[in-house]
Formats: structure tokens, sequence, C-alpha cells
């Protein structure tokens, strides 16, 4: 594989543990539970990922059929590409960003259902970057609602950077329903008592 999509690889690898690992962080009985009435819950946070996710990989899927259509080059750069892109932007949390009214979670679905469903998208990018393995995605672009147009390089950074966004939500929603920076279970009651 080229040192591209292995570096895109491994980042997407990386930030799915994060999040993975921001979602144990919390006793399973705040998971549904929101932190506010105008907030979202470990799950909800969870759903929206899965919607926005799956709507992403089409999109790539599209864009990188019509690329290839058009005769897509092939990439002759192996310098590492993370550094090159603007991907704290993409998690800066002091940036408060209003998800779309199709991207806002519907809630009611279990937290298997939802690591299922974000399993399979992870999948799915994987095999979008083995398939278009060693072309050169840095020409084709697609726009974003935020960010303005991004090439494909950076769409799929953007995937892994926007679940390590909301693996610092979800850190953000165990402090503020615990209290505390390292989230506990909820007290139980003294069985001696």
């Amino acid at each position: 594989m080229h040192p591209r999509f292995e570096e895109l690889s491994a980042h997407l690898d990386r930030q799915r543990a994060e999040l993975r690992a921001a979602v144990d962080s919390i006793p399973s009985p705040y998971h549904a539970m929101p932190p506010a009435d105008d907030q979202w819950s470990v799950l909800g946070v969870l759903e929206h990922l899965v919607i926005v996710e799956g709507r992403i990989a089409k999109l790539i899927q599209k864009n990188l059929d019509d690329a290839r259509a058009g005769g897509l080059q092939t990439e002759t750069d192996d310098t590492p590409l993370l550094p090159l892109l603007n991907i704290a932007s993409f998690t800066d949390r002091t940036r408060r960003i209003k998800a779309s009214d199709a991207a806002q979670p519907k809630l009611g679905r279990e937290l298997d259902e939802l690591w299922q469903s974000l399993d399979a998208s992870l999948g799915t990018f994987h095999q979008l970057l083995a398939s278009a393995d060693g072309m050169r995605l840095g020409t084709v672009t697609m726009p974003h609602p935020i960010f303005g147009p991004l090439d494909l390089y950076t769409w799929f950074a953007f995937v892994g950077s926007h679940e390590a966004r909301h693996a610092a939500q979800i850190r953000e929603i165990g402090v503020m329903l615990t209290g505390s920076t390292t989230a506990r279970e909820p007290a139980q009651p003294d069985a001696k008592a």
C-alpha cells in the first residue's frame, strides 16, 4: 500500500481506538443521559457519527468512481500527509459547530447496534482506501458545508478527526455527568449497611 494510504488508514484506526476509549471511560448507566436538554448523550454522539460517516462514504465512493472514469493519475509523492493537512481545525472544540438537521441523532439505538454500524463504516473507509491505493487523491475535491472544498486525502483525514472531535465531546459529557475527569460507576449502596 502507498505510504500516504497507510498513513490515512492508521489515522482512522487510531481515532476509532480513541473514540472507543472515550465511550468506555463512561459507565454504561450514563450513556443515554444527555448532560443538558440541548446536548447529546453519548449514544446521541455515536448515532451522529453513524449518520455522517454513512453519508461521507457514499460521497467518497461516487467521487472516486467519477475520478477513475476521468483517468485519475498515480500518486508519486510519498511525503507524510497528515502534517500537511489542517486537521487541527476539525478537532477544535472551542469552535462550536451545529450539525445539520439530517445529521441530528434520532435516538433509540442501543450501544451494540451503534458500534456495529460504526465498525461497518470503518471497514468501508478501509475498503475505499484500498480500492484507491496509489491514486492521486489530492486532485479530487468535494465540498464540506463548514470547511469548504476538501480533497479526498483530507476527507479521509476528516473522518478520523471528526471522531477525535466527538471523542473529546464524549469525555466532556462524562465530566458533566459524573463530576470527574475520570468517569466512575454511580455510587452503589453499601451491602453491609
